[in-house]
C-alpha cells in the first residue's frame, strides 16, 4: 500500500484499506496478538508464541537475562 503522507492525517480512503489489509492478514494467521504491557510482551516472546513483535528495550534487556535472544 503507498500512503500520500503517513505522517500528515492518513484519508479515509486510506485507512480503510489499511483496515482491509490488516483484517485479510489477520483472517490468514498473521497476527498473533497485541500486547498489552512489557511483561506480556516478554511472556509472549519468551514462550516462543510469537516470532516477531515490536518492543521496549526493558523487555529485550528482559529476554536477554533470559537466555532468550533471537
Amino acid at each position: 500500500m503507498i500512503f500520500k503522507d503517513m505522517g500528515d492525517n492518513m484519508s479515509r480512503a486510506e485507512i480503510d484499506l489499511l483496515f482491509e489489509i490488516v483484517i485479510a492478514k489477520k483472517r490468514q494467521g498473521h497476527f498473533r496478538g497485541i500486547w498489552i504491557s512489557v511483561p506480556h510482551s516478554v511472556e509472549l516472546m519468551a514462550s516462543e508464541q510469537i516470532a516477531l513483535a515490536s518492543m521496549f528495550s526493558p523487555a529485550v534487556s528482559k529476554l536477554n537475562g533470559m537466555g532468550q535472544t533471537h
